[in-house]
């Protein structure tokens, strides 16, 4: 109903205040009303009408992005969070009529849309008298924070009006447009006594500032608060601060790091009466290394902060430059938020990537997450440790301090990301599709959503063929023989092991929502990866009870995965679940492994988050501290609560008595057979007090072909005992010798029954070690793992010391020349920790050169070989020594197998290889209507070049894959496109080999198959984008626009800067600054120049020659083109900026640019293609 105006009977009605002040309204601005306390309520806002009803004119209602009804706001004392949840935006007055007089009029402010400094400036006037102006909320208070300004004033004319006016820089108005999120008016007779001194004052040593805290004021009649410092506790006590009336807090970015500062704090009324102070305060700022975490350091610079802030919801995946520093070392890197939810608070997470080929710790990029969901700031790392202890694969992560521009910005998580490096560091195959899933694998009526629901993040064929079929199949579970496919395509030990963790825990969100999926194409295997698990142990204590199965492993939508309930519905894997939660909370989950696990992680981030202003609760560490001890006392009620809902879904009786028990694929010295020979073998175990006939029974190591080696009629397994099968595709050695081998690089095994369908028993592994078998921890037992021991005919055992794991390795340049040291790399880890690792090498099949390779950070290590002749063959492996001795080479088999490069200068000769698109989903149809991959090859020269007898290759060790066919001619200037689709019947241009969208060579050699003419390795690659130099004649490689047998282009948004013939008549220099998209900004930087000296940027729609940098000084015709004003700074800098209009006509065109400086001369210029938002990918290869 509408708000009446304020009469003076309604007046007298109204509280009265200790102070003299009587309420006159409240006002939820851009929503209804709210309660937010007792007794409390802030009224629906309305418009105003003349004589009816008070309220806004003008504006859009606006809600709080980050969610949760306002409780994530700041500060963590904030009375009024649900009206803070929204606001009103783009509004240009309230009006309010009411009696004459002097009214206190307190506005309450929250920056809860934009989510960066310099996007938003208020301008407010009350009464025709400016009290704010050009305030940016994000830069006084920080994002997501709320405040609360007041002021008095003197209504004269019966009506009370407060205005706003746009602020400096204003573009979208629904954006940075003025913003309200509630209102509160007070009468005010004057004469209110002294304030009382603030209470709960406290002073919390920060790094690289000191944090000042109070309880928020009650007292209507607080104008503000001061705040004095004083460097000696006798005094004196200067005033260093004035605070709005809210909110409590102060941070002294100003305090000198390692002195004792001593704080008071004052409030003042609005007839500048102050209280008496608080008591005083100590506190002491430090260096964040004093946190006991390792400290990671970006700096950005502010234009590219405000630029990925502004952008942060319409273009989330545009990376600006950085630095990156951490243990004194400083990387190139660029960087931009990630997240979903993680976007919209203040405590936002970081992507990091390194440029250059460089990385750190021996990752390419970082994440860092910023787990503002979890108050504990330790979730994510106690559930991942719980999937190690299972020996499931899970990213590294290790909390760290990060500070950005010199700020501390608190505890963050350093996530591995899980993509080729994890891949590698695990020892799984790079042949793989990596799909990043947020949904439930259920079948879509919109095919087009696939691709964004399960985001490729590793693409090994092109295409999301397999994710969908996947999908298909689990939408069929009448189909016959379904349990058998289940198993055979997916890795359902490991899913169990997965369901396990995610339904003890209480995850709320790893099972339809967050998670990873790789498919192994060598294997053709599904095997799911936990991901963002920080929304657990019992975070929301209202669903943390629910059924292990029908409700723990819930997430969103409606916490359904198609996966989960398939496996589930299957009694025999539901049975092996229960086995597996019960012998996980038996022996991973009691409180005296968990409560010191616990601790050990509160402890290692208790000082650095205490005096994180950014956390849930943020300057208070109350509910940091108190989350510990919470989560300790969910434990045991968990543990209970798991067991009895476990058994209330088991099925009576096993699937089987004989299990296949342990697993030998690299049986070196442990065992032979009946001949002498270290074969492989397959130990079964009958967990009966009684023998078992398993004759007739089938064991396959290919569970599309369940019946390919039967055991002999007869083969008894005693009661409790065992029977060896040797895996070496040697019948004749035997009749326990079945008719196929195990794969140490790693397969899967089952057990049929006599019918050939039903299944006993089964088994996934991965790489083995030599003389390390794979099997249960202890007979029977329902988890699989790496076992130290090899025990055949004897009970199981995981006691003893594993070898190290060795994995990752790689040398770069992937290619070398002779004048190249190249650097070897690997991860090596081990839970007893790694003694040393050391690099062996030889030349040309001589003597290996052994060489202890360098700790770079974290599991990684590296060593470089001295440089080589042309021609000659470079060969090595790594070996790596635990510290109880264990020892282990990769390739495992070394110096049998090893890794190798040959040592290749290029020989030019004209041709270049100068596109290639790994991923062609539509750019191009061959001549049969495939969207191949394709490899672009150009001649630069001015004669035509027969091609015939030369090689492709995706791979250097490998020159001579691919020859071209006689006749093959490439005439001057020209370009010829090469199919790479493996599918040689369909052209004379389609090679034998096809590129891999993750990464690998692509190469040119002679036809003498020894000299290379051109090539280069490349990563990850992206759909219909393709990766060559920018221009075509440069050695840089960059992500393009495809342009198939034509000059290269830059991909739409960027931007590509070139030069003159005679690059030093350029003399300034002129940096891009942003994509260049319709609707924002662009501009550029210039450096170089005099000081003060006034510039021009002239900018047309095509250079004087169409061949760019070959004319001289002058590549931009100023005559007809659009010209930009600026000056240079003291340093000889100068910048400009202007928007693209919004126009899609513009997306495509291309735009070439350059500076004139009056008397230092020309830049060099710069071409752009427009784009639009979210259509621009990364540059960076």
């Amino acid at each position: 109903m509408p708000r009446p105006l304020l009469c003076v009977a309604a007046l007298l009605a109204l509280s009265v205040f200790g102070s003299g002040q009587t309420l006159i309204t409240r006002v939820n601005c851009g929503a209804l009303a709210v309660s937010p306390q007792p007794g409390v309520t802030f009224e629906d806002d309305l418009p105003y009408a003349p004589g009816t009803t008070n309220g806004f004119v003008g504006g859009t209602s606006l809600s709080s992005l980050s969610g949760f009804g306002g409780q994530l706001l700041g500060g963590d004392n904030n009375p009024w969070k649900p009206v803070y949840d929204t606001a009103r935006s783009d509004w240009t007055a309230y009006r309010f009529e009411v009696p004459n007089g002097d009214y206190i009029v307190r506005l309450l402010f929250a920056e809860i849309l934009n989510q960066g400094v310099g996007l938003r400036f208020l301008n407010i006037s009350i009464e025709g008298t400016p009290v704010l102006t050009n305030v940016d909320l994000a830069d006084l208070l920080e994002v997501q924070y709320g405040g609360v300004f007041a002021v008095r004033v003197s209504v004269t004319d019966g009506r009370l009006d407060i205005e706003a006016s746009p602020g400096p820089g204003l573009d979208i108005p629904a954006v940075e447009g003025s913003l309200l999120n509630g209102i509160e008016i007070y009468s005010d007779p004057g004469g209110a006594p002294a304030p009382q001194a603030p209470q709960g004052f406290q002073a919390l040593s920060g790094y690289n500032r000191n944090i000042l805290t109070w309880d928020w004021p009650t007292d209507p009649n607080i104008e503000n608060f001061i705040v004095y410092r004083a460097d000696d506790a006798a005094g004196p006590f200067v005033p260093v601060a004035t605070i709005w009336n809210a909110p409590p807090r102060y941070f002294d970015d100003a305090a000198v790091l390692g002195t004792t500062h001593h704080y008071r704090v004052t409030a003042r009324n609005f007839d500048g009466v102050e209280s008496p102070p608080t008591a005083t305060m100590t506190a002491t700022a430090a260096d964040p290394s004093a946190s006991g975490l390792p400290v990671y350091e970006i700096t950005i610079g502010a234009a590219d902060l405000q630029f990925i802030s502004r952008n942060i919801q319409l273009d989330p995946f545009t990376e600006v430059p950085a630095t990156f520093t951490a243990n004194g070392v400083t990387h190139n890197a660029q960087v931009r938020f990630r997240g979903v939810s993680a976007r919209a608070i203040s405590k936002k997470a970081w992507k990091v990537k390194f440029t250059g080929g460089d990385t750190f710790m021996g990752r390419s990029e970082l994440n860092l997450k910023s787990s503002f969901l979890d108050p504990s700031l330790l979730r994510e790392p106690l559930a991942f440790s719980l999937h190690e202890d299972l020996q499931s694969p899970v990213a590294n992560i290790g909390s760290v301090a990060l500070v950005v521009n010199g700020e501390y910005l608190g505890v963050f998580q350093s996530v591995e990301q899980l993509e080729e490096e994890f891949l590698s560091r695990n020892g799984r195959s790079l042949n793989a599709n990596v799909y990043k899933c947020r949904g439930p694998l259920t079948v879509s009526s919109d095919p087009s959503l696939y691709p964004i629901i399960y985001e490729k993040k590793v693409s090994g064929a092109p295409g999301n063929a397999d994710l969908v079929g996947l999908i298909n199949f689990l939408d069929n579970p009448a189909a016959p023989d379904f349990e058998r496919m289940l198993l055979d395509q997916i890795n359902v030990d490991k899913l169990l092991d997965y369901l396990v963790v995610v339904g003890y825990s209480g995850d709320l969100d790893s099972i339809s929502n967050n998670y990873f999926l790789d498919h192994d194409l060598d294997l053709d295997r599904w095997e799911i990866w936990p991901f963002d698990s920080d929304v657990n142990f019992a975070l929301v204590p209202a669903v943390a009870n629910l059924s292990v199965v029908a409700g723990t492993s819930f997430g969103t939508p409606g916490f359904v995965n198609a996966l989960r309930e398939r496996v589930m519905a299957i009694d025999s894997l539901r049975w092996r679940f229960v086995e597996k939660l019960a012998a996980f909370v038996a022996d991973h989950s009691d409180p005296s492994i968990l409560d010191p696990r616990i601790d050990a992680l509160h402890l290692a981030i208790q000082a650095a988050a205490t005096a994180d202003p950014f956390k849930q609760g943020w300057e208070s560490p109350a509910t940091f501290l108190a989350q510990a001890p919470f989560i300790k006392s969910f434990i045991p009620t968990r543990n209970a609560a798991a067991l009895a809902e476990g058994m209330s879904i088991q099925p009576a009786s096993p699937p089987t008595q004989i299990w296949i028990n342990e697993i030998s694929a690299a049986n070196q010295t442990t065992f032979p057979d009946e001949v002498g020979d270290f074969e492989d073998w397959v130990e079964l175990y009958n967990d009966s007090p009684s023998p078992i006939d398993v004759g007739g029974w089938f064991l396959t190591d290919d569970m599309g072909v369940p019946t390919k080696w039967q055991i002999p009629a007869g083969t008894m397994v005693p009661a409790h005992g065992y029977l060896i099968i040797f895996a070496d595709n040697e019948p004749l050695e035997g009749p326990l010798h079945a008719t196929f081998r195990l794969s140490s690089s790693g397969e899967e095994l089952a057990l049929f029954a006599a019918d050939g369908v039903t299944v006993m028993d089964f088994a996934y592994w991965g790489p083995q070690f030599n003389s390390v078998s794979y099997g249960r921890r202890q007979d029977g037992d329902p988890f699989f793992r790496l076992l130290p021991m090899q025990t055949p005919n004897a009970p199981n055992t995981d006691m003893g010391n594993l070898p190290p794991l060795v994995a990752g390795i790689s040398h770069a340049p992937a290619l070398p020349m002779s004048g190249d040291s190249p650097t070897v790399t690997a991860i090596a880890e081990d839970g007893d920790g790694i003694q040393n690792v050391t690099l062996f090498w030889r030349v040309d099949g001589g003597t290996f050169t052994s060489q202890s390779m360098t700790n770079t950070g974290g599991d990684a290590f590296a060593s470089s070989i001295p440089p080589q002749a042309t021609g000659s063959l470079v060969e090595y492996y790594v070996e790596a020594t635990d510290t109880l001795g264990a020892v282990t080479r990769n390739p495992k088999d070394a110096p049998l197998f090893l890794f190798s490069y040959l040592v290749t200068d290029p020989q030019p000769i004209g041709l270049r290889i100068t596109e290639i698109l790994a991923s062609n989903d539509t750019v191009i149809a061959d001549e049969v209507g495939g969207f191949d991959d394709y490899i672009e090859i150009h001649n630069e020269t001015a004669q035509s070049i027969d091609l015939s007898g030369m090689y492709l290759t995706d791979n250097f060790a490998i020159p001579t894959k691919w020859p071209f066919p006689p006749g093959t001619i490439l005439g001057a200037g020209q370009y010829l496109l090469v199919w790479a689709d493996n599918s040689p019947l369909d052209g004379p241009l389609h090679a034998l080999f096809k590129l891999k969208a993750s990464g690998e060579d692509v190469a040119l050699f002679a036809a003498d198959g020894v000299t290379l003419l051109d090539g280069f390795s490349f990563g990850q690659q992206m759909t219909d984008v393709a990766l060559g130099p920018l221009p075509d004649d440069s050695s840089t490689l960059f992500r393009m626009q495809p342009s198939p047998a034509a000059p290269n282009l830059p991909l739409p948004g960027h931007t590509l800067e070139y030069n003159a013939e005679d690059v030093t008549q350029n003399v300034v220099s002129m940096q891009a600054l942003h994509a260049l998209e319709i609707g924002y900004n662009f501009g550029t930087f210039i450096s170089g120049a005099a000081p003060g000296e006034q510039g021009f940027i002239v900018f047309d729609f095509a250079p004087i020659s169409q061949i760019m940098g070959t004319d001289g000084t002058l590549l931009v015709n100023p005559i007809p083109s659009m010209t930009q004003f600026f000056m240079t700074d003291a340093t000889g800098t100068g910048s400009w900026a202007a928007t693209v209009p919004n126009l899609p006509s513009l997306v495509g065109i291309t735009v070439y640019f350059q500076a004139f400086v009056t008397n230092s001369g020309l830049s060099n210029a710069i071409s752009g293609t427009v784009g639009q938002q979210g259509l621009v990918g990364p540059t960076n290869p």
